[in-house]
This record gives structure tokens, C-alpha cells and sequence, in this order.
């Protein structure tokens, strides 16, 4: 059987981008499943992969590459932050709210803060914000994160 990370390994960006490879094969180090665990250092690979399959693409997976803001230190995600950075407001709504709920459910400060740090890079990034102050729960954790974080 051919490994995930042999793959990452014996084909270009372009070539895995156009494959028929399926998203999530490039997220897979998010799903917690030991068996398809893949190599950091082929994080920054699968971020250019989805980068280079565009938004139109990638739909199906883009809740999954918010997770890869928990840690700005892991491989890919500046590219990831900036992928986001790049996208309509319109299409982020829920997603940035659905990333931070699950943010809250798992009292993942340093998320909370890289998530509200993209907010605060978008330009438009202050109609997201009004929906979380409309949540009363959501709003609350905010406060608590940006305090935690003086």
C-alpha cells in the first residue's frame, strides 16, 4: 500500500492540485485519525495544493483548513491565514462562526485569538464581528479571550 506522505513526496504542487485526489486527503492531519496521519513537514505542501484548486474547489473543506489557525507556528498556516484573508466576507460568515463556536467548545484560546486576529486583517471583517456580539455565548468568549490576552 502507498503511503499519503510518499505521495506528498513524488509529486509537484501542480501535479496533486490537478489530481483527483479529493480535498480532504490534504487535511487529513486534522481528523485525528492515526492511520492517516501526515508529516508536518508536508503541511505547507497540502496548503498549496488546496490554495492552488481555488475556493470554488475547496468549499467542501475550508471549516476543516480553519482549524490549521490554532497554532500560526504550524507549517502552512500563514498561507492558509492569507488564503482566508483573500476570500469575500460574505463567504467566511458562517464558517469564522462555526470555527469560533467550536473554539469555545473546546476553550481553544489561542484559535479564538487567530481567528479574531483575521477579522481584524479583513476589511470587512467587522460584519463577522457584529454577528458574534449578536451571540450572546460566542460574544462572551471573545471577551474572555481578548482579556486573557492583555
Amino acid at each position: 500500500m502507498v503511503s499519503v506522505s510518499s505521495i506528498y513526496e513524488e509529486y509537484s504542487i501542480e501535479e496533486l492540485a490537478k489530481s483527483k485526489m479529493p480535498n480532504l486527503v490534504f487535511v487529513y492531519q486534522f481528523l485525528n485519525i492515526k492511520d492517516l496521519a501526515i508529516d508536518m513537514k508536508y503541511w505547507e505542501k497540502c496548503a498549496d495544493v488546496l490554495i492552488f484548486r481555488g475556493h470554488k474547489k475547496i468549499k467542501d473543506i475550508e471549516f476543516l483548513m480553519l482549524i490549521w489557525l490554532q497554532d500560526l507556528n504550524w507549517s502552512g498556516s500563514i498561507k492558509i491565514f492569507n488564503y482566508f484573508l483573500s476570500l469575500d466576507i460574505n463567504e467566511l460568515n458562517d464558517l469564522i462562526m462555526d470555527a469560533f463556536e467550536l473554539a469555545y467548545r473546546q476553550d481553544d484560546f489561542e484559535c479564538a485569538i487567530n481567528l479574531w486576529n483575521l477579522l481584524l486583517n479583513k476589511k470587512d471583517g467587522f460584519i463577522i464581528e457584529e454577528n458574534l456580539k449578536e451571540n450572546v455565548y460566542l460574544s462572551q468568549f471573545i471577551e474572555k479571550v481578548l482579556n486573557e490576552n492583555k
